[in-house]
C-alpha cells in the first residue's frame, strides 16, 4: 500500500475496517480505500461508494483529508494520521 499499489491499498483498507490487520481502524481503512479509488481501482470505487453511505459526514471529511495528507507524504507514516 505504501508503494502506491491501489489493489494493496484497497485490501489494506478492508483489513483495517474489519479489524483483521491487528487493529480495527475504520477511518484509516476508509482512507486507504479512498486513495485506491483515486487511482481508479474498480473494487475500491465500489467499496468507497458503499462505505460513504455508512460513515457520517464528519468522518467522511476527516478520512478524505487524511487521504490527501497521506498522498502528500508519499504514503509514508499514514497509519499515524488518525492518532
Amino acid at each position: 500500500a505504501a508503494q502506491g499499489d491501489p489493489q494493496a491499498q484497497y485490501q489494506l483498507g478492508l483489513l483495517l475496517i474489519d479489524g483483521r490487520a491487528g487493529i480495527r481502524d475504520a477511518l484509516l481503512g476508509y482512507m486507504w480505500i479512498n486513495i485506491a479509488k483515486g487511482l481508479d481501482d474498480p473494487l475500491a470505487i465500489e467499496a468507497e461508494k458503499n462505505l460513504s453511505q455508512v460513515f457520517n459526514a464528519s468522518d467522511l471529511n476527516r478520512a478524505q483529508a487524511m487521504s490527501s495528507q497521506c498522498i502528500k507524504q508519499n504514503y509514508q507514516s499514514c497509519n499515524k494520521l488518525t492518532r
